[in-house]
């Protein structure tokens, strides 16, 4: 497990190393990476050595300070162009959504590990509230991306605390209506609708994706209705009011995010403009080939065609210079850590850390599958960066923590058996 991280950590240095560019004080940025690793893998160490178990107890008070750092962010000058998401600490900048993920996974794991039950309908509307806070906090910032991640945190703690799947199918319910709202009307009904009446609030009416996506909610409303679960009823009011409520937050979004939308679903509407960042991350991965051009001799890269290129685009840059074949000793590796992370989950010897990793394991892998999906154009460009390979040292440390959480767990999981 810490093998695994410490090769992909070496990965980034090597991404950074040819990438290029200073950090403060004039400090090769390869180097800082370096210096983040190692620290990270000390971070890791004492962590693996740490009693978990006492986090449990610690946990609230983590979540708590990591709401006052998002918040904090928000009104002390910081970094971050367009956004406020950093705050500045001497020559080091700390980006508190970073660690306020694994502090919601820490309250949340230690929250639904006070039962053994199956969380209920309360303990379900608990976590949610918890989650809420940091991914407004987020939000405002604003960081659509970051915020975003919070989503499937929940779900996965709610999934591996005890929530049946197809539960937890009805939870995503309310989302995919608001997704289907968005979509656009058919010609013949915009055709006979006042285009006013389309993008008001009852707009979404007039889309058939959304009268399917409320068939089948209702259809599982009646099912639970049978089961005696009246929280399905919720359940179909928060999808109706989401469809309506959330295509309005489409005016609300920066004129960056927008285009950034836009761009996902057709970057060569603007080529020159907000889909170049899609467009050379694609031409830099499929230009690598199979073996890669080499070390530092990656055209996108070394000529600075491909931007944010050591951050959001560090794999296109190794795809660029290692091919196929490196990109896949990534993958692997990748596969191989959370794989590690996820045995270590199940094998915990107690309730808060079979959840507390698993939560940091989905942390990771939304991360790893979200970023690399996005350098190759499956999905849109939200800043989330890639564990150990991105640049930047928030992050990085938080990776190293959880894989140090979930190595920890594992090993008082090996002794308990003794």
């Amino acid at each position: 497990m810490l093998g695994a991280a410490l090769a992909l950590s070496m990965c980034g240095v090597l991404v950074n190393a040819s990438a290029g560019g200073e950090a403060a004080l004039g400090i090769p940025r390869w180097a800082v990476q370096l210096a983040w690793a190692l620290l990270g893998a000390g971070a890791a160490t004492a962590a693996l050595l740490f009693d978990h178990r006492r986090l449990a107890g610690a946990a609230p008070f983590l979540y708590a300070a990591a709401l006052v750092l998002l918040a904090a962010v928000l009104v002390i000058p910081g970094g971050g162009g367009e956004a406020r998401r950093w705050l500045t600490l001497g020559p080091v900048n700390l980006q508190p959504a970073e660690p306020a993920k694994l502090a919601f996974v820490l309250a949340g794991a230690a929250y639904l590990a006070r039962r053994e039950e199956k969380p209920g309908p309360r303990r379900v509307l608990t976590l949610a509230l918890l989650a809420l806070v940091p991914t407004a906090l987020v939000a405002v910032q604003p960081d659509l991306g970051t915020a975003f991640v919070f989503v499937p945190l929940t779900l996965a703690l709610l999934y591996w605390g005890g929530v049946p799947g197809w539960k937890m199918l009805c939870l995503l319910a309310p989302l995919a209506a608001a997704l289907a709202a968005f979509t656009e009307a058919p010609d013949w009904v915009a055709g006979a609708v006042d285009p006013s009446l389309l993008d008001s609030p009852v707009g979404a009416v007039f889309r058939p994706w959304w009268w399917l996506g409320m068939g089948a909610l209702a259809a599982a409303w009646l099912i639970g209705r049978r089961r005696k679960e009246p929280f399905f009823g919720f359940l179909l009011l928060a999808a109706g009011a989401a469809s309506v409520v959330l295509p309005l937050g489409w005016n609300l979004l920066k004129a960056y995010q927008q285009r950034r939308v836009l761009m996902f679903l057709d970057p060569t509407a603007d080529p020159k403009g907000a889909g170049y960042n899609l467009i050379q991350s694609r031409i830099a991965v499929g230009s690598g080939g199979v073996w890669g051009k080499g070390f530092g001799q990656g055209t996108q890269g070394q000529l600075a065609f491909l931007p944010e290129r050591h951050t959001d685009f560090a794999f296109s840059v190794w795809a660029e210079e290692w091919g196929l074949v490196g990109s896949l000793v990534v993958i692997l590796l990748f596969a191989l850590l959370l794989g590690r992370m996820l045995r270590a989950a199940g094998r915990a010897a107690d309730r808060f850390g079979s959840l507390a990793v698993y939560g940091a394991t989905v942390v990771l892998a939304f991360h790893a599958v979200f970023n690399v999906g996005m350098c190759l154009g499956l999905f849109p460009v939200a800043g989330l960066p890639l564990p150990f390979l991105s640049y930047g040292g928030s992050f990085a440390l938080v990776s190293w923590l959880a894989v140090g959480l979930a190595a920890g767990v594992e090993r008082r999981a090996r002794l308990s058996i003794f």
